[in-house]
């Protein structure tokens, strides 16, 4: 896209609207790249070990179904993150960043709740005899190492959150969008313009 303005003293000045990025941001980006994968692993991981948790278990993040809809915004996340990598523009960019914050604000709360769920240790047991009571420690324990599991995937999707929110920042600040052209017409004395 571009514009053109004549000035009575011949003087044109053309304003051109590219799309064009610059070799250091698109470096710095393109870094990310692999996080981008790494957080589709990570959701596609938080909902498959969300699947046996919320079958049978009590607590506050099966509940809510952090375990789902927080997978699920891992995985768009690192989507963007993939495709601001293919098709570098400032809105992909953009986006990619948002949808990062999200990841990161959700990985935060997501750490929050798996640690409650870690630190309580009493699930309700309806059951009189030895073995039922067994049972329900040998699921308890199972519980709590999946929670684990999860925990360490939350933190690991907040560390890459905040990377490729710093690459997009660098990217999208690298991001050059307009270039401005001088054309003095051959009978026009030389006139300066200043922005």
């Amino acid at each position: 896209m571009s514009s053109s303005v004549s000035a009575p003293s011949g003087v044109v000045v053309v304003t051109q609207v590219c799309h064009e990025q610059s070799d250091t941001a698109l470096g710095k980006f393109l870094k990310g790249e692999p996080l981008g994968i790494v957080q589709i692993m990570i959701g596609v991981i938080n909902i498959l070990f969300g699947i046996p948790i919320t079958i049978y278990a009590d607590s506050t993040g099966v509940h809510g179904g952090i375990v789902f809809w927080g997978g699920l915004i891992y995985i768009s996340s690192g989507a963007l993150t993939v495709a601001a990598n293919k098709k570098f523009n400032k809105c992909l960019l953009r986006t990619s960043l948002r949808m990062n914050f999200c990841s990161m604000v959700v990985a935060g709360g997501t750490i929050g709740i798996f640690s409650i769920n870690l630190s309580v240790r009493n699930l309700d047991f309806f059951c009189q005899s030895y073995d039922c009571e067994q049972m329900g420690y040998t699921y308890q324990g199972l519980f709590h190492g999946i929670v684990g599991v999860l925990l360490v995937f939350s933190i690991l999707q907040f560390i890459i959150s905040f990377c490729v929110l710093a690459f997009t920042c660098r990217a999208i600040c690298g991001y050059s969008t307009e270039q401005v052209v001088i054309i003095e017409s051959p009978e026009a004395p030389i006139n300066t313009v200043s922005k």
